[in-house]
């Protein structure tokens, strides 16, 4: 799944996902990926995705590609996915307010780097956060890795379900 991929041209490209209800499943999603060889000034393409409610179930998120902006924003539901990231040398922002969130880390093992990471982190309200993993070995792992925090911080997120003996 693609939102906003920006070819060669001129002038600002925004596009917009949006999901309410429903089942949504994506082997991978791709925000702003700007593939217009870096040639626009950072944020020149801007693209965001809206998931307000339903199941939505992916695979690996890449935010940003080259120099765009991608926000996720997830304010209702339930997301389970691989991990979210940012690619590119643009902003990416993870909006997350009052769903369930699921890592799904099945097949990785620890992972060497957060599964979760973005320029700016935004959790409000009450999310839940549940692992699902296989192969971990016992130690200690960062989830999400963040440049800014906003929203209602670290208080908004509960650690909820882990793989069994961790």
């Amino acid at each position: 799944l693609v939102v906003g991929d920006e070819p060669a041209r001129n002038g600002l490209w925004e596009q917009t996902f949006s999901f309410d209800q429903g089942v949504l499943d994506a082997l991978s999603v791709s925000i702003s990926a700007d593939d217009d060889g870096g040639q626009h000034a950072v944020d020149a393409a801007i693209s965001t995705m809206n998931l307000g409610g339903g199941t939505v179930t992916f695979g690996p998120v890449v935010l940003v590609g080259d120099t765009a902006a991608g926000t996720l924003n997830v304010t209702g539901g339930t997301l389970t996915a691989a991990s979210i990231t940012d690619s590119g040398a643009g902003t990416s922002t993870f909006n997350l307010g009052a769903p369930t969130f699921n890592l799904d880390l099945v097949g990785f093992g620890n992972p060497a780097t957060a599964p979760v990471v973005v320029d700016n982190f935004n959790p409000s309200g009450a999310v839940t956060v549940n692992v699902n993993a296989t192969g971990l070995a016992v130690g200690q792992f960062e989830l999400i890795s963040y440049g800014t925090m906003g929203g209602t911080g670290f208080g908004a997120l509960t650690l909820g379900a882990l793989p069994a003996g961790v």
